[in-house]
Formats: C-alpha cells, structure tokens, sequence
C-alpha cells in the first residue's frame, strides 16, 4: 500500500483538481451511494475518501460519515476544506475502529488498488468493523 500512497501523494494536487468535487461524482454513482449508505442512522465510513468531497456530501444528508484514507495529503485538503467533519489518516487494512461499531462503508473505486491476494482480508476486515446487516457499497 506504500506505493499507492505514494503515488496519489505526488499526484494529490492534480486529482483534487479532476476529481475533488461532488460535482465530479457521476449522478448515477451519487444516486446508488446515496440509496444505501443515508437511509439509517449510525456510522459510515468512506475508505479511501480522497479529498473528502462524498465523506463530505454523506455528512450534507445528516449521515454519521468519517473518511480515511492513507495519503496525507488527502486528509490535510479535506480538513481544510470541510473543517467540520471527521477525517482520519489510515488504511482499510487495518480500519481505526471497534469490531462491529459501523453501519455501512463506502468504498469508492478504493478496492481497485488491492493486490488480488490481498483483497480477501481487507473484505474480512470490513466485515468486522461492520454492524451485523451493514451495508458495504463498492465502486
């Protein structure tokens, strides 16, 4: 996961310009993150949140969202642009929450980056951070 850090971190300027806005977002994904992750109350985690913008939409509909993602630059533009919700450095490796503790998790085109060896765990993981029936939305 090191080189992907890295990578998006060298790069998280120009991606935050391509691709850091709601805006940005296809209508249909939008839609589809929207009908799954903001029907209940309870926590939603956005791993892999980027520059924060969906973290940042879930929180506009009143949904308990916080983003991680492992590139620090990431996390320093969404806290800066969205100052008042949750953003933490981490890795859906080893997610910074108890066993059972969230209802849902987005992960929007963040599982792509997994080695195919390695996506096995990183789904067991996202099952234990997640209440029994959460919901997991997958780009």
């Amino acid at each position: 996961m090191e080189a992907v850090r890295d990578a998006y971190g060298v790069q998280a300027e120009r991606y935050i310009e391509l691709f850091g806005t709601i805006d940005q977002v296809h209508p249909d994904d939008l839609a589809l993150i929207v009908r799954h992750l903001s029907i209940r109350p309870g926590t939603v985690l956005d791993v892999g949140c980027g520059p924060g913008h969906i973290t940042e939409y879930l929180r506009t509909l009143d949904v308990d969202a916080t983003g991680i993602d492992l590139v620090p630059e990431f996390i320093e533009h969404a806290r800066a642009v969205h100052p008042h919700g949750r953003y933490e450095l981490g890795s859906m490796v080893r997610l910074p929450v108890p066993d059972r503790s969230v209802l849902g998790i987005l992960a929007y085109y963040s599982l792509i980056h997994l080695p195919p060896d390695d996506l096995d765990g990183v789904l067991a993981e996202l099952r234990r951070a997640m209440v029994p029936g959460g919901t997991l939305v997958a780009g």
